[in-house]
């Protein structure tokens, strides 16, 4: 018989009747306390965790183990079956792992650094989702993995063994190729399933066609990479011999024919003087990031038409021409890397697609930038380096943008910043005074010293955030303006602040340290008007009610902060605390 729970008011009035029960209600508030504490990753070793009161409501966890193995073993068959998540962590330990050592309720497991022995069949089951080899694996994969189960695996660091066909389950979603990793690869080595595919620091290896599963959505190459992603082909190659029709096996026919001096416009199939561009990218790829010694001929049509971020490293080599439908017109997100300096307009032509959100030049990008040849439709600009030095006319930069970031050395007209920029970073430091009025967030450039330009300010400018180089010890000359309202330190600030460096910044509302900062936080040193407060990585202080802004509504802790927090140390109006 099926009961019918389904009379919402019924069920209302049940659910109020036992919430209203003062003991049941506390032991429900009890328990989703107690959830809440242990159920994230907790470090134990055998000993410890044994001795753990809290064993039921842990869901990852992990184990720090030493010569012990059968120790190991016992353990990990006696896990609690809420456990889902474990890493393995060890004192240089390297011992075979059993068959069905691992419970059927773990589905993502992370092996210790020095585990280096060969998978046998049985050991990683099929309940195993995600696998996250150790540093230091490098063993042959053939017969490791059931056939189907996994959906991600990372093969660490050291492993550079050959992956045949079928050997990764046909279930892989994502698939990250260790640091080492340059094996030849076949047709098959990756599976068709994947979606999300990173190759390591080492891999430059030729790609070909049929290589890349064709449902890959995110291909990131690593460093090494510069190998061809396309070839030409002759139209023998490119159509079947039984039938007058394209072959199949091709992922992607390019439109556009390149002809030789010979072939006359002669597009008889037969004839190997007619080429087409075969890409080896699938046709269903949404992302691509360039390693930095990428430095290869884009040609046109080989970037799928699906594409919506296309990526080089920060610091790459890539350098060549771009002309006119290279990039698909699909792409929103377009970052060019540092080496990068060539037209974005050619013969009359626009380079860039028309559909650009957010665009990123290098830091010798010295191009000129007509009227119009940054499309209207960008929000996020970022205009080159420290050695970009053009002279940046009106209208150059589209209404559209919010966020922008320039070089020290470029030159701005009169009227060259649009009115819709609200965002600046950068700027060299003479043009601070004339900062447009509609802009609210401020960017020192690193080069720039923040002490000298601080008070030079406008008022317009209510966020400010010092550069990530600025540390100085002359932080007590800075002369803050007191309307800023929100201030960011970057990475390499690590100075004490004494009580009269801040006093003055009576509207200030939010601060964020960088990831080097750990100074003792003396008391009065921070306003009372502050609501937010962030510390990032390596903060580790002691925090106390006397130290922190009284009227502090969100705290946010960094990694490595474990110092004591009780309750009466908190300020009374605090709403939200993250660790």
């Amino acid at each position: 018989k099926i009961i019918d729970n389904n009379d919402i008011e019924k069920n209302t009035y049940l659910f109020f009747l036992v919430w209203r029960n003062f003991y049941t209600k506390s032991l429900i508030l009890q328990h989703l306390k107690f959830y809440n504490i242990h159920y994230f990753q907790r470090t134990f070793n055998l000993d410890s965790f044994c001795a753990y009161p809290f064993k039921k409501y842990l869901g990852s966890m992990k184990l720090i183990f030493s010569n012990s193995h059968e120790k190991l073993v016992t353990f990990l068959n006696h896990l609690p079956p809420t456990v889902k998540s474990i890493e393995l962590g060890s004192n240089n330990a390297n011992e075979p792992l059993e068959v069905g050592c691992f419970p059927k309720s773990i589905t993502n497991l992370k092996l210790n650094y020095w585990f280096n022995q060969q998978l046998e069949k049985g050991v990683i089951n099929s309940t195993i989702q995600s696998l996250t080899l150790g540093k230091s694996f490098n063993n042959s994969l053939i017969d490791s993995f059931p056939s189907r189960g996994l959906t991600y695996l990372d093969l660490g660091f050291e492993f550079d063994q050959p992956i045949f066909a079928n050997v990764l389950p046909k279930t892989l979603k994502t698939l990250i190729f260790s640091d080492r990793f340059n094996q030849k690869l076949y047709i098959g080595s990756i599976p068709k399933s994947v979606e999300n595919l990173t190759f390591g620091g080492c891999f430059n290896r030729d790609l070909e066609k049929d290589l890349l599963p064709e449902g890959l959505v995110n291909l990131t190459f690593g460093y090494s990479f510069n190998k061809p992603i396309s070839v030409l082909s002759s139209y023998s190659d490119c159509y079947s011999t039984e039938e007058n029709t394209p072959n199949n096996n091709i992922d992607i026919m390019i439109d556009n024919i390149t002809l030789d001096s010979n072939c006359n416009g002669n597009e008889e199939y037969g004839n190997n003087n007619c080429f087409k561009i075969i890409s080896f990218l699938p046709y269903k790829l949404k992302s691509i990031k360039f390693g930095s010694n990428f430095d290869r001929d884009i040609d046109f049509g080989v970037l799928p038409s699906t594409l919506t971020s296309l990526e080089f490293s920060v610091v790459g080599n890539f350098n060549k021409p771009i002309t006119f439908g290279t990039i698909p017109n699909s792409v929103t997100n377009l970052s060019f890397p540092s080496q990068f300096n060539q037209p974005i307009k050619v013969n009359n032509k626009n380079c860039l697609p028309p559909n650009l959100t957010k665009l990123s030049f290098g830091r010798y990008f010295q191009q000129d930038i007509e009227k119009g040849s940054i499309p209207s439709s960008v929000t996020d600009l970022c205009l080159g380096g420290i050695d970009s030095n053009q002279v940046i006319q009106e209208g150059c930069i589209p209404d559209s943008v919010l966020k922008l970031k320039v070089g020290e050395n470029q030159i701005f007209k009169s009227n060259s910043l649009p009115d819709s920029v609200y965002s600046l970073q950068g700027l060299n430091a003479m043009y601070i005074r004339e900062i447009p009025p509609q802009v609210n967030s401020f960017t020192f450039l690193d080069l720039n010293d923040p002490i000298e330009y601080l008070k030079d300010l406008p008022r317009n400018v209510v966020s400010v955030d010092v550069g990530g180089l600025f540390d100085t010890r002359e932080f007590e000359r800075a002369i803050i303006p007191s309307h800023i309202t929100s201030l960011t330190f970057g990475s390499l600030f690590n100075q004490r602040i004494l009580p009269s460096y801040l006093h003055n910044v009576t509207n200030l509302k939010s601060i964020k340290f960088g990831i080097f900062f750990n100074q003792i936080i003396l008391p009065c040193s921070l306003p009372d008007s502050i609501t937010y407060l962030e510390f990032d990585q390596r903060f580790n202080q002691i925090l106390s009610s006397s130290t922190l802004p009284k009227y502090l509504k969100t705290l946010i802790l960094g990694n490595e902060f474990n110092s004591v927090l009780k309750s009466n140390s908190l300020p009374i109006n605090l709403v939200s605390l993250r660790l």
